[in-house]
């Protein structure tokens, strides 16, 4: 069961939030990387959003919280803007098996424009 959500109809979509544990001395320069990676990644064409946020309490740590329509996670993980970003990541984050990637399925999406 869906509804409307970006004039996409009935359509299932793909959630992804990802958590980056940024190391203190690094979070302007990560804010800068996010932001160049999340403006090429909204141009692909199954990427509905991509919202980065830094946690208030905690401003080492980041998500990234993206939207695809069905199918468009794993061919955006195919390209090569993705796999460049998974390397160069590897410089800011404090440890890379603490930071989590989960995948959610919309059950109801709604545009509350």
């Amino acid at each position: 069961m869906s509804s409307t959500n970006n004039n996409i109809p009935n359509q299932k979509l793909e959630i992804q939030l990802q958590q980056f544990h940024i190391h203190p001395n690094k979070i302007h320069q990560f804010q800068q990387f996010a932001t160049e990676f999340a403006l090429i990644s909204v141009k692909h064409p199954l990427n509905i959003r991509f919202d980065v946020l830094q946690e208030i309490s905690n401003p080492q740590l980041f998500f990234f919280f993206q939207i695809f329509k069905h199918g468009g996670r794993s061919l955006f993980e195919q390209n090569r803007h993705y796999m460049d970003f998974q390397k160069d990541v590897l410089k800011f984050v404090c440890d890379m098996k603490n930071d989590e990637k989960q995948e959610y399925d919309s059950i109801v999406t709604e545009n509350f424009e």
